[in-house]
């Protein structure tokens, strides 16, 4: 599956300063609602287009749906039935180039280590700010 390049929308104001508003859609699965609602609000904020979803399985049958259109998928890592990195490892059989990062409050060293042989390179430790979230994010688009 290709993915659009990401551009960089019109100007503007932020705190006094001027930025660009971030344009492309990401795929976010997240099955705590506060959470996912959260992340919604902060990503469409700074002008992505955002499909969430509650969990693995939907967010695969999002992807195989949409895939061309979805520049990141973003997933909690501990879901009830397809969990994140279950997702990860479908999402990778679809586009070995998928760009996702996983986000979780407790993953282990070796799990990890595991995921990046497995071609995962972001990752996320809940809890974390807007700001280390974005840069995240602007960094997983910057890849080729």
């Amino acid at each position: 599956m290709r993915h659009g390049s990401v551009a960089e929308g019109k100007p503007r104001m932020d705190n006094g300063e001027f930025r660009r508003e971030r344009v492309g859609t990401i795929l976010l699965a997240e099955d705590d609602e506060s959470m996912r609602g959260l992340v919604q609000l902060v990503l469409e904020a700074e002008g992505f287009t955002v499909l969430a979803t509650t969990n693995g399985s939907e967010a695969l049958e999002a992807y195989r749906k949409s895939g061309d259109s979805i520049h990141i998928v973003i997933s909690d890592v501990g879901m009830p039935g397809l969990s994140g990195v279950d997702l990860f490892r479908e999402l990778a059989l679809l586009n070995p180039i998928v760009k996702m990062i996983l986000i979780s409050g407790h993953l282990d060293s070796l799990s990890l280590g595991q995921l990046r042989k497995a071609g995962l390179k972001h990752f996320i430790q809940k809890p974390f700010s807007p700001d280390q979230f974005l840069q995240a994010v602007d960094e997983v688009l910057a890849e080729p």
